[in-house]
């Protein structure tokens, strides 16, 4: 699949949260045919309990019955929750990066010990260069599929996620998009973490 196909596919989505465990996908793509046909629907599952983690994705034919559903199904009631409908790439951008960026599953927790905010960077680029190159590939182009479908959402998520931003740096360093002498002048590594208290694995 293509970055354009993916990112065609992403407009057409949208992501569902807060859905009851004993939810099923054929129920659910009922009530998201409401508002236009579903081309699929699919719960996401925790890879060692084989049970639902509580949020899915619907992909529509067209993105403007993406846009229907996030208007007129968020705030939908069932099973006593209220379901969160909203825009796909935003939420499978950060919920895919935080689990590259982890070098493990989503469905972990674990980030490793504290770290303080001098050894911030040091910590990062170990992370960083520990991720094998198609992991930092599939890390840029969530980025960058995200950046493109809501830049708002990105620029928020780069500002309170200093780290993520000096990762994506090292990233493009070690993969040869940027050199590291204008690394160097562009950003302040300094200057980057005065007060981020982070965990690292």
């Amino acid at each position: 699949m293509t970055d354009q196909n993916i990112l065609d596919k992403s407009m057409r989505s949208v992501f569902v949260g807060n859905i009851p465990y004993e939810a099923t996908e054929e129920k659910l793509k009922d009530i998201f045919s409401e508002v236009g046909p579903v081309i699929s629907f699919k719960l996401v599952y925790d890879r060692e309990t084989g049970k639902p983690k509580g949020y899915g994705f619907c992909e529509y034919k067209d993105q403007e019955t993406a846009l229907s559903a996030m208007r007129n199904l968020n705030g939908y009631e069932i099973g006593g929750r209220t379901l969160r409908v909203d825009n796909a790439c935003t939420e499978k951008s950060r919920l895919e990066m935080q689990s590259l960026m982890m070098g493990m599953p989503s469905s972990e927790n674990h980030y490793g010990e504290a770290v303080s905010a001098e050894k911030a960077p040091e910590a990062i680029s170990t992370a960083v260069a520990s991720l094998p190159p198609e992991q930092m590939y599939e890390l840029m182009k969530q980025m960058k599929s995200c950046i493109q479908n809501n830049p708002t959402e990105a620029r928020n998520m780069l500002l309170q996620n200093p780290q993520l931003g000096y990762a994506l740096l090292q990233a493009q360093i070690i993969m040869k998009i940027v050199d590291p002498q204008i690394a160097a002048v562009i950003i302040k590594i300094k200057d980057c973490f005065p007060y981020c208290y982070m965990k690292f694995s």
